[in-house]
């Protein structure tokens, strides 16, 4: 392990140093930029993202460059698809035990028989139904979501089909058939349907071969048509630029010189146009903002598959726009990331920071554990030491994140969820400055273990994204989103500390030091997150009157920001004006703690409604009722444990 990481130190030095260097000679493929999902990052990380859309893992990272060049036939035996759902399994005759899958097998279950391709119709054509009655009374409606010409009607409690397309996989649904006929739709089929349906249509454009002018030119030719009338009707028929912007999706690499901004897929290279003076095809001229000696390079390197001269040509075409403007708007302007930027990003991919802030992170809890039973201040300094070695490479995540997308890293679930454990590690810190209480921070690596593990066992985005437009704006995100989300890290914090405080209670209850320790730290945490949960959500009403047009409106974020601010104003009260002690404090902390966790899960992936729908997601929802009920049933327990140990000291005076 500590070979490992001296080799995972020295990696991130060299990188680090690398990211500064430019050398025009010699470029690495994996840091060019790329244009996906409406943003330029480097090759590497549109791989691993397109890898984990199409798959739902990550294979070699040259598996998608392969697919590219060779086309997806080659790969079709190949088990890639990694499908979860039972129930869907079941729905497509696949064994419920495997996980991964081939192109052949689902495309056999999912478009060409028709037993498996009604099984899985009976619960996707409904749902969308339903989806698409929200904004359309009508009976008879077009699912235009999942194809043109595909006309359904509810008839009683069932959904008819009216017509549907003859092409896979709408070829097996006959007019007239009913589709849900007492059948219960499972949604988990549905959706996971239409998810594989979009990773099969990608995959199935790979390799895909282009419309050859040979033989029309060939016809027109053998019209008596001259190379000019023959130039005409290429031009009119199929415009050059369009052939271009319709060459692919994949590897979109290459800048045109109008529209700006626009970039194009590499495929583009092998087209070919009629030159009038030979009457014969010819490769595609320069039609990108690089030279023509440098288009020339890299036409002539993809055509020969030299991936080391496509990356060079590559790389010297994009050092003379790096950095250059390409949009201007009334407020912003958008320019082009520059090289330094890119590699940050692909260090960003190559160096597991997650994972070694983890292992430092739980290095440190057990440390501290051990320091505790053993009386032993050497081993407590390991763990102290630890946790700051967590500490950076957690401040080294967050600040790659701030470098890269230049703003605050808070505006989507990863990033809070990156963002609190690390506000909780750091006010651990400042709060040993004024107790001298090791036990903040082993709180809050309790705090920062589960929630990271989270972010790396789960398939929740994990790429750089742009903000969202309702987002954007540095001075809300910094005055309003940080203050918010930092009072969660805090409200986390004293709701581990109540945890403990509720062990000490109803397990030593003779021996009440420790309790009385933990008191002040989670009274002090709650006033810390209550000072920046308020003042918070009154900014974001400020915010939401010059985005919305009013101030407050009762949104579900709102309503749920309020009450956790009215949760915690009520156990503090009661506290102040000694209504309750330690172990009530305690108590509250926790109560509190679930109606902040729901306010920033539960408000986004439960509920999914309001204006707040940029932080809307799905999935978790059995695991989080059972922590609910798990943490609830804890808290009846620590009362009646707290309550019968209590009358018992009371009869023994």
């Amino acid at each position: 392990m500590k070979l490992q990481f001296v080799k995972y130190l020295l990696l991130f030095i060299c990188m680090t140093t690398h990211i500064g260097a430019t050398n025009i000679n010699q470029f690495d493929f994996q840091e060019l930029p790329v244009l996906y999902q409406g943003r330029f990052r480097p090759v590497k990380a549109y791989t691993i993202l397109s890898q984990l859309d199409l798959f739902h893992k990550s294979p070699k990272e040259e598996m998608l460059w392969n697919l590219f060049v060779s086309g997806h036939s080659s790969f079709d035996k190949q088990s890639l698809f990694k499908i979860d759902s039972s129930a869907f399994k079941t729905a497509l005759g696949l064994s419920s035990k495997t996980t991964l899958f081939n192109y052949e097998e689902i495309n056999q279950a999912l478009f060409q028989r028709a037993e498996t391709n009604l099984a899985v119709m009976r619960h996707l054509i409904p749902k969308i139904y339903r989806d698409a009655q929200s904004n359309n009374k009508s009976t008879s409606i077009e699912l235009t979501s999942l194809s043109q010409g595909l006309w359904v009607k509810q008839q009683g409690k069932n959904i008819l089909v009216m017509s549907a397309p003859k092409q896979a996989p709408w070829q097996h649904l006959t007019e007239g058939l009913i589709l849900n006929a007492g059948e219960s739709i499972d949604p988990q089929i549905a959706d996971e349907a239409l998810d594989l349906f979009k990773r099969l249509d990608r995959y199935a454009k790979f390799g895909q071969e282009r419309q050859s002018l040979a033989p029309i030119i060939q016809t027109l030719q053998n019209n008596h048509l001259t190379s000019q009338e023959i130039t005409l009707f290429l031009e009119e028929k199929f415009p050059l630029l369009n052939r271009v912007l319709e060459s692919g999706n994949e590897f979109q690499m290459l800048p045109l010189k109008t529209p700006k901004g626009t970039w194009v897929s590499l495929t583009a290279l092998g087209l070919q146009v009629f030159d009038s003076k030979t009457g014969l095809l010819k490769p595609i001229p320069n039609f990108t903002l690089y030279s023509d000696s440098i288009f020339k390079n890299i036409q002539e390197a993809y055509l020969t598959n030299d991936l080391q001269k496509l990356a060079n040509g590559l790389g010297e075409g994009y050092s003379s726009i790096e950095n250059t403007i390409y949009r201007k708007g009334s407020d912003k302007q958008l320019s082009y990331p520059s090289l330094q930027h890119l590699r940050a990003e692909s260090f960003y991919y190559s160096f597991p920071l997650l994972e070694w802030t983890v292992f430092f992170y739980a290095s440190s809890i057990f440390c501290f554990f051990l320091a505790y039973f053993l009386k032993n201040t050497r081993v407590t300094k390991i763990a102290l030491g630890g946790t700051i070695l967590g500490l950076i490479c957690h401040t080294s995540l967050l600040a790659l994140r701030c470098y890269i997308l230049q703003r605050p890293p808070v505006s989507n679930m990863f990033e809070t969820v990156l963002y609190v454990p690390w506000i909780a590690v750091l006010s651990s810190f400042f709060f040993y400055q004024f107790f001298r209480n090791y036990v903040m921070m082993v709180g809050s690596c309790l705090v920062a273990i589960p929630l990271l593990v989270l972010l790396s066992t789960t398939r929740m985005n994990i790429g750089l994204e742009n903000v969202q437009a309702v987002l954007d704006s540095q001075y809300w995100l910094i005055i309003h989103v940080l203050m918010i989300v930092g009072s969660y890290s805090f409200f986390l914090l004293c709701g581990i500390l109540g945890h403990l405080s509720l062990y000490a209670y109803s397990f030593q209850f003779t021996n009440r030091d420790w309790a009385k320790k933990l008191e002040p730290l989670i009274l002090n945490s709650m006033y810390v997150g209550t000072a920046l949960l308020i003042p918070g959500t009154l900014l974001g009403g400020v915010w939401a009157a010059e985005s919305w047009g009013r101030f407050w409106d009762w949104d579900p974020k709102e309503s749920w920001a309020f009450i956790s601010s009215c949760v915690y104003i009520f156990w503090i009260h009661l506290h102040r004006f000694n209504h309750i002690g330690g172990f009530g404090l305690a108590f509250g902390s926790i109560v509190g703690m679930q109606s902040i966790i729901f306010t920033w899960y539960g408000v986004n992936y439960i509920l999914g409604t309001g204006l707040h729908s940029y932080g809307f997601g799905s999935g978790g929802n059995f695991y989080y009722f059972l922590f609910v009920v798990i943490d609830f049933c804890v808290l009846g327990a620590a009362a009646l444990r707290y309550m019968q140990l209590k009358s018992r000291t009371l009869k023994s005076f």
